[in-house]
């Protein structure tokens, strides 16, 4: 079987249907290509760019064909005339060879008479006499650009190589940065910040793999980059009327234009004032380094082009009936239309042998929303991470100490604040001084501490964080922090920005709190995947730093979102993840302390298991709902029907007879290899609290019971809750019992053992371990002819030689080393541990259950 080849006609001549092989074509601008070497010469007076396709489904009548763009896929045509897609090079040639026909016009062809008269006059003409802008003022930031090192890492090399292949046809040289993530994670910011690239790169040490011959002359320009900022939520956003009209290419350089202030309108308003059909890319570019280069002697200029909000621009554009993959693809046109001026030299009039290169990004709150085939241009991912406890502190002490204040007018509010409380008159080193004495005794306190901790480090929420006026030593942090982040509506309903179920809210709860790792297409019982909901801005992706996997992402849940998006399930039928009350604020009056963790930690460990079952739940009914239309969508395809059904079956087998491990349940514990990977089946439990001790001495041995008496006086099966024993019960705080995959079920006993932070031994033995264990063994002999006993001893101490526990094969550790892993970085804090510093040391967890 020969290449497939698409049906093709040259309009008004005579010639009739030809066919053009589409081996090698993946767009338009291909098909082009591919169509003028079939006909030559005939075509050869024209560039390839120059030539206009249109397309039909099967039908040969040309009033009903629609007009290509230049970097349109062929898969992305069948998809406008809503035809199945696989993802499949092959098929998707072979199926536009059967069911497209092309039209080819020449220019002449093409231009209406009328529209020919009215362009006569150039873009230069028109824009004689019209300055660019000077570089937009900064805004008024309240805090430094801080903790950003992986981002500046990251982008360096994109610059370099954008700057080093400057010029260079191929498109996969050239890289577009996509600045996915939530609400308020810093993305606006970042892209910002790319106009002091050359700053931040020395302050780390970073190098510029640049030629010697070149360097100086790139970290000029560099230094002085010209920098446009289109915001598609603001000023610069979808209009239909405007942009159903124009070309890709005229509808991103208009924006361009606007942003530059070479129109002197606004967007809305360009159709009135200029034939806008003028300002396609490559005038634009013309016009903006024309400028430049006349303004100073460098023979090397740089054009950052930030957009914005994009994901604003494809929902605008979804609108207006189309599917959501074609407004995603006429949103992409614009980006290929920068592309294309990349790709190219444009000689600019005046200054022949001055060059420049173009540094595109794109931030936004969809990762899914921007796409490149592999022989398109490349796509760079750059996830923003949460700060820093370090970073926090500073934009704290940027807030409210008085040597931090960089205008007068934060300076007087400093000032004033500390003169209502001290009195009289001061100068300005006793103000300084007494103002960070204020800042250092807050920073000392438990209560201040925690409520920080609860904002995840999310810059936004560090900001609500930071709303009060002044810093007070009674003031309630985390009271004000969650007033603030509950007045964001949180409502659930089939529209943008809402959640689509409670049932969505339970799965997400659950990703935070086991940090396991998914990619974006992962399924919520809605029908909505994670990249969705990350498109509204309702989470927060991270990358795990162990997986050399780019697609698998986290959930960053901070305590306080934890909090109010598990208020909403309060009167679902399942209840919240975890009691609200047990979700304690600390203020100054009352602290948390150790034992509401211990409280907690019962519900915090039937969280963990309920969320590993839901979350293998959602995926065996993703994989249905995914074989369910794939038998619909492929009814009538012969052949890869059977093999991608039955690829997707075997799929769900596999996931329905996976099991889960204590690993999995006790994350980052410490034991025996074999112990933490047995095989466990999980069911969900309640939490309650036991009536009478089950231990009265350490030395006593309990009774074999299977039955729990519990507080509310029901007696339930020791299978079907996690018990927490009556105050003052030995050896142990918790007790329950697993199905196991293979032998006796599994009786567990917790024993939770803390020291405060402020102690001056945070550390437990050896010995005293192998103490704790062989007692605690003892005690529940009897529980071992119906039970595999499995001992756990949870602390936030420090076990001293605790890498070698051969002598304790039936015991899991959990001690500060692995309790960060094991609580996640939501509930870290709440265990009385000093969290690491850093989100990049997570790790990926559970990963037998290969969410991928």
């Amino acid at each position: 079987m020969g290449p497939p080849k698409a049906w093709f006609k040259l309009m008004n001549t005579k010639s009739t249907w030809g066919q053009v092989p589409l081996t090698g074509v993946e767009n338009v601008y291909d098909l082009k290509k591919a169509i003028k070497s079939e006909v030559a010469p005939e075509l050869d007076t024209y560039a390839s760019v120059k030539l206009t396709l249109k397309a039909t489904k099967m039908v040969k009548d040309v009033n009903k064909a629609i007009e290509l763009d230049e970097e349109q896929e062929l898969a992305s045509i069948l998809k406008n005339f809503d035809m199945t897609v696989l993802d499949d090079v092959t098929w998707v040639q072979r199926s536009f060879a059967k069911n497209i026909r092309l039209f080819v016009y020449t220019p002449s062809e093409t231009m209406p008479i009328a529209k020919k008269a009215r362009i006569d006059r150039t873009l230069a003409s028109i824009l004689e006499g019209q300055t660019l802008k000077q570089q937009p003022d900064s805004p008024e930031f309240l805090h430094n650009f801080y903790d950003r090192r992986k981002f500046i890492k990251e982008v360096i090399p994109v610059v370099t190589s954008n700057y080093n292949n400057h010029g260079n046809i191929d498109h996969k040289v050239h890289t577009f940065m996509l600045l996915p993530g939530g609400s308020g994670i810093g993305k606006s910011r970042s892209g910002w910040e790319l106009q002091h690239l050359v700053t931040h790169a020395d302050y780390f040490g970073f190098k510029f793999d640049i030629r010697v011959s070149e360097i100086d002359l790139f970290r000029e320009a560099l230094q002085n980059p010209y920098y446009l900022h289109i915001d598609l939520n603001n000023g610069y956003s979808y209009d239909q009327q405007f942009d159903e009209k124009y070309s890709a290419s005229v509808r991103i350089g208009a924006r361009l234009a606007v942003a530059s202030g070479l129109s002197d309108v606004q967007l809305s308003d360009m159709m009135d004032n200029y034939p806008v059909e003028l300002f396609s890319m490559p005038e634009i570019i013309q016009e903006i380094f024309k400028r430049r280069f006349e303004a100073h002697n460098r023979t090397l200029d740089v054009l950052i082009i930030h957009i914005d909000e994009y994901q604003v621009y494809i929902n605008d554009a979804q609108q207006a009936n189309r599917s959501w993959d074609k407004a995603r693809n006429f949103f992409k046109q614009m980006l290929k239309a920068i592309g294309s001026i990349m790709r190219t030299n444009i000689v600019i009039d005046g200054h022949p042998n001055k060059q420049y290169f173009v540094v595109p990004i794109c931030t936004g709150t969809s990762a899914i929303d921007i796409h490149f085939l592999p022989t398109d241009h490349t796509r760079k991912i750059i996830p923003l991470k949460p700060l820093d406890y370090t970073s926090a502190v500073e934009m704290f002490r940027d807030k409210y100490e008085y040597s931090r204040q960089t205008t007068d007018k934060n300076r007087m509010a400093v000032k004033q604040s500390i003169m209502k409380h001290h009195g009289g008159s001061l100068s300005d080193s006793d103000i300084n001084k007494f103002s960070t004495k204020l800042c250092n005794l807050i920073l000392e306190q438990s209560h201040f501490n925690i409520a920080l901790h609860d904002t995840g480090f999310i810059p936004k929420f560090i900001d609500d964080f930071l709303q009060h006026s002044e810093p007070e030593i009674n003031f309630d942090w985390g009271g004000a922090l969650l007033d603030r982040m509950s007045q964001r509506p949180i409502q659930i309903a089939n529209a943008p920005g809402c959640w689509r179920s409670h049932d969505d809210i339970r799965i997400i709860i659950s990703l935070g709190l086991t940090r396991l790792a998914v990619t974006r297409e992962f399924m919520l019982p809605s029908g909505n995947s994670i990249g969705e909901v990350e498109k509204t801005g309702l989470i927060y992706l991270s990358r795990p730093s162990k997986s050399d996997n780019i697609e698998l992402v986290n959930i960053t849940m901070p305590f306080m979102l934890l909090k109010i998006l598990n208020k909403m399930l309060q009167y679902t039928s399942e209840g919240p993840v975890i009691p609200d009350h047990l979700l304690l604020i600390p203020n100054k009056d009352r602290p948390w302390l150790w034992q509401d963790f211990e409280v907690l930690h019962g519900y915090y460990q039937k969280a963990l298991i309920e969320a590993l079952i839901n979350l293998k739940d959602a995926k065996v009914r993703a994989l249905e709902d995914r074989i369910g239309d794939l038998k619909k969508e492929l009814a009538g395809v012969k052949g890869a029907q059977a093999y991608y059904i039955e690829k997707e079956i075997s799929h769900l087998t596999d996931e329905k007879q996976k099991n889960w491990h204590l690993s999995d349940v006790f994350r980052g514990a410490k034991g025996d290899a074999a112990l933490l990977q047995h095989e466990v089946i999980l069911h969900k439990v309640g939490v309650f609290t036991e009536k009478e001790r089950f231990l009265t001495l350490s030395k006593d041995t309990a009774l074999f019971n299977t039955q729990v008496t519990c507080d509310d006086g029901i007696t339930r099966d020791l299978m079907n809750g996690i018990y927490h024993h009556a105050t003052n019960n030995a050896n142990m705080d918790y007790r329950w019992a697993i199905d196991s995959v293979s032998g006796k079920p599994l009786a567990i006993f917790m024993q939770d053992k803390h020291s405060l932070l402020e102690t001056t031994n945070s550390e437990i033995t050896y010995k005293e371990l192998f103490k704790w264990y062989t007692t605690t063994l003892e005690s529940v002999r009897r529980y071992r002819d119906h039970y595999d006993v499995v001992l756990v001893f949870f602390t936030n101490r420090v076990c001293k030689g605790s890498s070698d526990l051969s002598d304790m094969p039936q015991l899991l550790l959990i001690d500060s080393d692995c309790i960060q892993e094991y609580l996640s970085p939501s509930f870290a804090h709440r265990g009385l541990v000093k969290p690491e510093n850093n989100y990049e040391s997570e790790q990926i967890l559970s990963v037998s259950m290969d969410m991928q």
